[in-house]
């Protein structure tokens, strides 16, 4: 479990809660003090030895008020890494390791 404030490029997240699953899978949620309801930002995904994590910002759909994530052209963040090809290997390994 991690709390507190989580920092992503320009977006400040403060007094979150990730609470992982055994898969070391996470929603992201914050308090979005705007609107007075909770929101997803996204998801994150961390490797098992906790040497990789990958962040799946989701995004509003512009057929409804919801926000989702989609492989084909969804945004994600991997770290570490310094290239934009390197970032969707690590995405790839997260997204396709084996759930046991």
């Amino acid at each position: 479990m991690f709390e507190g404030d989580l920092y992503i490029n320009n977006d400040i997240l403060k007094n979150i809660k990730l609470e992982f699953d055994k898969f070391n899978n996470s929603p992201i949620r914050y308090d979005d003090k705007k609107s007075n309801t909770l929101t997803t930002y996204g998801y994150i995904i961390i490797s098992d030895n906790m040497d990789k994590l990958t962040i799946l910002v989701a995004e509003k759909d512009i057929n409804n008020d919801s926000k989702s994530w989609h492989y084909e052209n969804g945004l994600i963040i991997s770290a570490p890494t310094d290239t934009k090809e390197n970032a969707i290997k690590i995405a790839d390994q997260l997204l396709t390791k084996p759930h046991q």
